[in-house]
């Protein structure tokens, strides 16, 4: 293989990948601040939860193609994946939606919780839904 296309497909492996995380709440249950911030949380540690199972985050080569000298290569699409938490005053739902080619999956988990608990909550959340995922 020519140096140029490893070089490329190295760089395609390496490239990071992080699902989309949606955060929607009542006015009543979270603050603007409040919400960003389990944003950021929720989508590092789904990230790295995903990851931790083995879930296939980096785009791979699918085949290799010479043509009048050109070494030419079929990517397969990198999965999106995203998890939206809705919070209300006392519930909250963890939805996670992936495609992956044409595949579509989706899985829920809800409850309800108090406010002490509201993070610990949600990275439960979190947790049982990418056990669900990696299921699949």
């Amino acid at each position: 293989m020519c140096p140029f296309v490893h070089a490329m497909l190295a760089m395609l492996v390496l490239s990071q990948w992080s699902p989309a995380v949606e955060v929607v709440a009542d006015e009543d249950a979270l603050t603007s601040a409040e919400r960003v911030a389990i944003e950021r949380s929720l989508s590092a540690e789904f990230t790295k939860a995903l990851r931790a199972r083995g879930v296939d985050t980096s785009p791979k080569a699918t085949a290799l193609k010479e043509k009048n000298g050109v070494v030419m290569t079929e990517l397969r699409a990198v999965p999106r994946l995203t998890l939206r938490v809705t919070v209300t005053d006392k519930t909250y739902s963890c939805a996670a939606t992936a495609v992956d080619q044409r595949v579509v999956w989706t899985k829920e988990v809800a409850g309800s919780f108090d406010e002490a608990s509201l993070e610990a909550t949600l990275s439960r959340c979190v947790e049982r839904t990418v056990a669900a995922f990696s299921l699949r």
